[in-house]
């Protein structure tokens, strides 16, 4: 959703979500991928990454853009 906020018109990723895939097929966006995936998932595999978790409940850029940095900044609160 940041790519598509940003209108940037390619991407490639070592590592691709099926739901990120998706996003750049609707808006038309050229990507690349070494390896898809269904979910991006934490560094310790245990659950879906946080962005990755609430960028699936979005379908506005603008929002995911807003959303995504309150998030990107709750985080950076929590580990002071």
């Amino acid at each position: 959703m940041l790519c598509v906020y940003a209108k940037v018109e390619a991407v490639y990723a070592t590592i691709l979500s099926e739901k990120a895939k998706e996003v750049f097929e609707e808006n038309a966006v050229y990507h690349e991928w070494d390896g898809l995936v269904k979910n991006i998932l934490t560094a310790n595999k245990a659950r879906i990454c946080p962005f990755e978790e609430l960028a699936t409940e979005i379908s506005n850029p603008e929002d995911a853009y807003i959303r995504l940095k309150a998030l990107q900044n709750s985080l950076e609160d929590d580990s002071e």
